[in-house]
């Protein structure tokens, strides 16, 4: 407890190192379970993590969109 109370007189933030966005939400929004929403996070974010390990995050969250939108369209067809 007093290392937290010194990092927080300190002003240390919690990094950023985990994306704060959240695919089971942002997938409720086209009507998709949590397994279909995590298996798409899953996969673009792959799609989107170049060769140095390093992840393009905007590209990762419009892909998961992007197919998230073509999955719902598919079921309402």
């Amino acid at each position: 407890m007093r290392w937290l109370r010194f990092l927080l007189v300190m002003g240390v933030r919690r990094s950023p190192t985990a994306s704060e966005f959240d695919p089971v939400s942002e997938g409720t929004r086209y009507r998709l379970v949590a397994a279909i929403s995590l298996a798409v996070w899953d996969g673009v974010c792959r799609e989107s993590t170049h060769s140095d390990g390093e992840r393009d995050e905007q590209q990762a969250r419009l892909r998961f969109h992007q197919v998230a939108a073509r999955i719902a369209a598919g079921r309402r067809a």
